[in-house]
């Protein structure tokens, strides 16, 4: 069964990743100018080139930092240098180590919004993982009308007033989470399978093309990186026996372990 630790911490020295567990890592995009440079030199040209064509500062900065972090967070797990490291895409985009130059099992998946990163290292399985800075939207309701599921939908609009922002973004997450560790992106359409929502409910896959035993296939984990900031990874669970309810299936993730960068100061609003 996936533990409950919710704690971030400075990863050990000895990082070692067994099979069944996942790491979730945390970054700050906000770093001094000699941190930046540093991060930089690390990405690939390809890389510096889609930083160099974002027209603010900004998003210049957010881009070398999440994808240099990146780089050397695998690199620990790989014993390589960060710069050595090459990916290539799959069919919608996701990227992976490209197998032809490192003999790796490992699985991994980004995200970022506003100052924060996450990234979500497994071995042997799937994963995605997606984060969102949570802040009124004036067009929630009609965004929720065509990207949940209707029973989402209803789930949401009967919620009290108060609790409907943090339930848009808690399914929100979800779904993008698991959509990126399917590899499908947006292209997989996000009213096509069904997750939890409510702020009191255990976080869960449901239903996905209205089957319970497709998603009895994933595990999902919701996440709390930073106030105001809410999470989720969905990791595959091979083998997983749709009749035994949750993660008891050992064959899925046992573990999460969360780290921070530590190498800043942990990014909030």
């Amino acid at each position: 069964m996936i533990g409950n630790d919710r704690e971030w911490r400075p990863p050990p020295t000895d990082l070692v990743l067994q099979k069944g567990e996942v790491h979730v890592w945390r970054m700050a995009l906000e770093q001094p100018p000699d941190r930046i440079d540093t991060l930089a030199q690390s990405l690939s040209r390809g890389e510096l080139a889609r930083a160099d064509r974002f027209h603010f500062e900004r998003d210049r900065r957010r881009f070398i930092v999440s994808h240099g972090g990146l780089r050397q967070i695998l690199g620990r797990y790989l014993n390589l240098e960060p710069k050595l490291l090459q990916f290539q895409a799959g069919p919608y985009g996701k990227p992976y180590i490209t197998p032809e130059f490192f003999d790796t099992e490992l699985q991994f998946n980004l995200a970022h919004s506003e100052e924060l990163a996450l990234c979500a290292v497994v071995r042997e399985r799937a994963v995605g993982i997606d984060l969102e800075y949570m802040r009124p939207l004036a067009d929630m309701q009609s965004l929720a009308a065509r990207y949940f599921s209707a029973v989402e939908y209803a789930a949401l609009i009967r919620l009290p007033e108060d609790q409907q922002v943090s339930a848009f973004f808690n399914c929100w997450t979800r779904k993008e989470a698991y959509l990126k560790a399917t590899g499908q992106g947006l292209s997989g359409g996000l009213n096509q399978f069904q997750v939890s929502l409510k702020p009191d409910e255990p976080p869960s896959l449901l239903a996905v093309d209205n089957s319970p035993t497709l998603a009895a296939r994933w595990s999902l984990i919701a996440l709390e990186p930073a106030p105001l900031y809410v999470a989720a990874a969905v990791i595959e669970c091979p083998g997983a026996d749709p009749q035994e309810e949750g993660p008891s299936r050992e064959g899925c993730c046992r573990q999460l372990y969360t780290y921070d960068r530590g190498d800043h100061t942990t990014a909030s609003q």
